[in-house]
């Protein structure tokens, strides 16, 4: 019998994450598959915790509701107000368009823009998929203890 996910375990799938009835925000599907090791935190954790007890060959298919909050609360500090000479003219601000900009310190940090008047562009730095409810679909592909384990 094939072993089932487990805290520690490196598991090689498929998934899909998309807005509920809207679109879709990241897939592996029709190309290569993730490789994740469940603990990590290299998805968030109540994602990682769908994975638990899961089999090669399953396909899962997880409707999450906003209110669980699993990319945190919406924090209106986040939001910010930018001069639209903060856009480079070649790719001017659009309203609803992901952007990923540069902190001081090197970092790459996407933000939504929200809206723009002439004064300047409303850019929200909450998580794109905050506040909404959302579809997480999974096939797995291989499960095996993670090296050293």
């Amino acid at each position: 019998m094939s072993r089932a996910v487990r805290q520690g375990d490196r598991v090689t799938l498929h998934y899909r994450l998309r807005i509920a009835g809207g679109p879709e925000f990241e897939s592996t599907f029709g190309g290569e598959p993730a490789v994740v090791v469940v603990g990590a935190g290299e998805l968030p954790e109540a994602l990682e915790f769908l994975l638990l007890g899961t089999r090669p060959g399953d396909r899962e298919r997880y409707e999450i509701g906003a209110d669980q909050w699993i990319f945190g609360e919406h924090d209106e500090e986040r939001v910010q107000r930018l001069a639209r000479e903060d856009f480079a003219e070649d790719l001017p601000p659009e309203e609803g368009t992901v952007y990923v900009f540069t902190t001081p310190a090197g970092d790459e940090l996407p933000g939504v823009v929200r809206a723009i008047d002439d004064e300047g562009v409303t850019v929200d730095f909450n998580h794109p998929l905050v506040g909404h409810d959302l579809v997480f679909e999974v096939e797995i592909l291989d499960v095996a203890p993670a090296e050293g384990g």
